[in-house]
């Protein structure tokens, strides 16, 4: 018979048990947000560069009268924007990817120091392959989490940034 615990109980606990992990590896978890962040930037200057083309040159255009110069800039801003995209996602993922591999290092070798703690009757109990599932398999399980947090930062980011740009 098993007993299961409250939603919020459990809510909790993962969240104290992320947080533990971003504590153990600040910088990566840093760096990931920060790479989000900037990939988010890049999004909504998108729209805003293309809005400004749109308004700015294309219409010109159109009705006869455009100023060439305009259309450098408008050729450097789109290559600037996707330049940020591309390093802001490839710092993003890299960064996030660092801070779960290095977790889940940390945690495994928690666990390993741990189990060579143990006495020689425990480890007649216990099969040879769940001392190697426990070390590899859980503690994977226990960081997967961690690789797309710094993501979902950014799409709550991109949220709020389409929100202001729509309402104001």
């Amino acid at each position: 018979m098993s007993t299961s615990l409250p939603p919020a109980t459990v809510v909790r606990t993962g969240l104290r048990v992320v947080a533990e992990h971003v504590r153990g590896r600040p910088l990566p978890f840093i760096a990931a947000v920060g790479g989000s962040l900037l990939f988010v930037g890049g999004i909504i200057a998108s729209s805003l560069v293309l809005g400004w083309i749109t308004d700015e040159l294309i219409v010109p255009v159109v009705s006869g009268g455009a100023d060439p110069g305009r259309a450098r800039l408008a050729v450097t801003l789109i290559i600037g924007v996707g330049l940020a995209k591309a390093i802001g996602v490839t710092v993003r993922r890299a960064a996030a990817a660092a801070l779960q591999y290095g977790t889940k290092n940390d945690l495994r070798e928690r666990i390993v120091d741990h189990q060579l703690r143990l006495t020689m009757r425990w480890y007649d109990r216990h099969a040879t392959g769940d001392l190697l599932s426990i070390a590899e398999a859980d503690t994977t399980q226990a960081t997967y989490v961690l690789a797309p947090l710094p993501y979902g930062v950014g799409a709550a980011a991109l949220l709020i940034g389409a929100a202001t740009i729509i309402t104001v």
